[in-house]
């Protein structure tokens, strides 16, 4: 009996004791993530991440920067030192703003505080939404060969064809997060092993495909758009091509004109522009589109991406189809109300404060009048 109580005596005391430090742990953590350093401390570096990031699509493209710095969590720099990438800058910044939120007075005065929190949160979890929704593309644009469409090298499809290309048989798209692949073509049940490749040409990976059949003979064919041809028998053979998918544009695009600048004294380029004819249903234009400003129409954004060296008259356009573009201006507008609507109360405040101590001191001042003066101000 006595080992009993003697146990339950010291599990209330470890528990004590685990109660303060967990406590004391968030108090600590509550400290450093909700402080306003830390806020500023993470919004340095998400600036300090966009500026390299321009800078480093100068020299490398646009999709090694934003794999290098906007969709990593950390990416390591010097060789050996971590660094912290877009992604887990903004999850910070939402913890912390959320952490904030719940540090403001919950009274009506600071209704205006408690909106831009949430326009901010709203603007930083948009990023995340459109990140994972958006679905990019590059377009290659041409002197005098008007395009509407994109190709999207992100989403593979293999086309399976008769012999001599008589007729097409049927196109699969290809899952790249599944090394093995099972289909049908011809009566022939054929096993695919994708494995994703980085070209020394292109920016993304390309997949290059296994096709092996039911004899155990196999074909290797890569997403470059060349055919590969497998034999089924005496004369008769499959060709399989893989290819990226492509995205049909609201516009058609022809270039007129591209620009190069590069450093003094060196071949870096330092930027680039092009001068884009523009056709739609409403008619033609002209727009310029560089690699700060890019052109929006619906749901695209061009950016200007690269160009094709020794080609002046094909500059490369990366394309974006963003189904979350409305967050931008929600949140945007929360944080305008927000402000507008703490500093119109922290006006009306500041008004009732002044008439208040107006009338306190007009009291005052007659109390403290003399009586004798009191009787002939009456008179």
């Amino acid at each position: 009996m006595e080992d009993w109580r003697f146990m339950i005596r010291v599990a209330l005391f470890l528990r004590i004791i685990m109660k303060n430090n967990i406590y004391r742990l968030w108090n600590i953590f509550a400290k450093i993530f909700f402080s306003p350093i830390a806020t500023v401390t993470a919004l340095l570096i998400f600036h300090q991440l966009t500026i390299v990031g321009t800078f480093y699509q100068a020299g490398h493209g646009i999709y090694a920067a934003q794999e290098r710095f906007f969709r990593s969590w950390f990416f390591v720099t010097a060789g050996f030192i971590p660094y912290p990438g877009v992604k887990l800058v903004s999850l910070f910044l939402i913890i912390n703003l959320l952490g904030g939120i719940a540090k403001i007075k919950r009274r009506w005065q600071s209704a205006g505080l408690y909106v831009v929190h949430a326009g901010i949160v709203l603007l930083l979890a948009g990023m995340g939404i459109r990140g994972h929704f958006a679905r990019e593309a590059v377009v290659q644009v041409r002197s005098g060969e008007p395009v509407s469409s994109a190709i999207d090298r992100s989403k593979w499809c293999i086309r399976i064809a008769g012999m001599h290309e008589q007729a097409i048989a049927d196109t699969i798209m290809l899952d790249p997060h599944k090394k093995e692949q099972r289909i049908t073509a011809g009566g022939i049940p054929f096993l695919l092993r994708i494995q994703m490749h980085r070209m020394s040409d292109q920016d993304q990976p390309v997949p290059c495909v296994l096709v092996q059949g039911s004899n155990n003979t196999a074909v290797t064919v890569c997403g470059d758009n060349r055919p590969s041809m497998y034999a089924t028998g005496p004369g008769d053979s499959i060709t399989f091509t893989v290819f990226p998918a492509s995205i049909p544009l609201p516009v058609s695009l022809s270039l007129i004109n591209f620009k190069k600048d590069v450093y003094p004294g060196s071949t870096m380029a330092r930027g680039y522009e092009s001068r884009i004819q523009v056709i739609s249903e409403q008619g033609s234009r002209e727009v310029t589109i560089s690699m700060n400003r890019p052109y929006r129409t619906g749901q695209f954004t061009f950016y200007q991406s690269s160009f094709i060296e020794g080609r002046d008259d094909t500059s490369i356009l990366a394309v974006v189809r963003n189904t979350g573009s409305i967050f931008p201006y929600i949140s945007g507008f929360a944080i305008a109300f927000g402000m507008v609507l703490h500093f119109m109360v922290k006006a009306l405040l500041s008004i009732r404060g002044q008439r208040s101590n107006n009338g306190t001191d007009s009291k005052r001042n007659s109390r403290a009048m003399p009586q004798s003066a009191q009787v002939r101000h009456a008179r």
